[in-house]
């Protein structure tokens, strides 16, 4: 267990079982951004349990509040997130009437999306979310660590997205292939 005195000896001398530790305690990366999507996740889960609606990506709402009218396939771009989970939440936010699919007027393939007054009232909720989460996160940090974590952590998704390539302008990629496959479970 991880708070066995065994656990914190080894912590405190930097060893297991007389092997150094390859990443030492709070320098792994692969722990701490498993840390932060964990609580991320059930940050997003609770605050939007409270406004009624679950198995939402709230980013989507914010998105489209942003960039009224912006397709589907634009929203799995952005997101980098598969266009078939994109659709299913879609579903699921035109269920509940918080957004509505307007066909595309040049391309009746597609369809456009726009925020309900529903979904609307919601936008000031989520951006509220949004600082909250960003404060906990930040909490003790100076305004200069606040900015170094942005940009650092702007590179990490860009190095993602560099090696699964993408099709999203705004990523540099250079159309190396379509949106992502990755379906987030918030």
């Amino acid at each position: 267990m991880l708070e066995s005195q065994h656990y914190k000896e080894a912590v405190m001398n930097n060893t297991n079982n007389g092997r150094e530790h390859c990443h030492p305690p709070g320098r792994n990366l692969f722990i701490n951004f498993s840390v932060i999507h964990r609580f991320a996740k059930m940050h997003v889960k609770s605050e939007m349990k409270k406004m009624g609606i679950e198995n939402c990506f709230p980013p989507y709402l914010i998105i489209i509040f942003h960039e009224p009218g912006i397709s589907q396939e634009k929203l799995s771009e952005i997101t980098h997130i598969d266009k078939g989970f994109v659709a299913k939440s879609v579903r699921y936010l035109a269920g509940h009437e918080l957004l509505v699919k307007k066909p595309d007027p040049y391309d009746k393939r597609c369809c456009n999306l726009f925020l309900t007054e529903k979904g609307k009232a919601l936008i000031p909720r989520l951006m509220d979310m949004e600082k909250s989460f960003e404060k906990k996160v930040t909490s003790g940090m100076t305004a200069d660590e606040i900015a170094c974590l942005r940009e650092l952590t702007d590179k990490a998704a860009a190095n993602f997205i560099s090696a699964k390539g993408c099709s999203c302008c705004a990523c540099g990629n250079n159309g190396k292939s379509k949106a992502g496959n990755s379906s987030p479970e918030v």
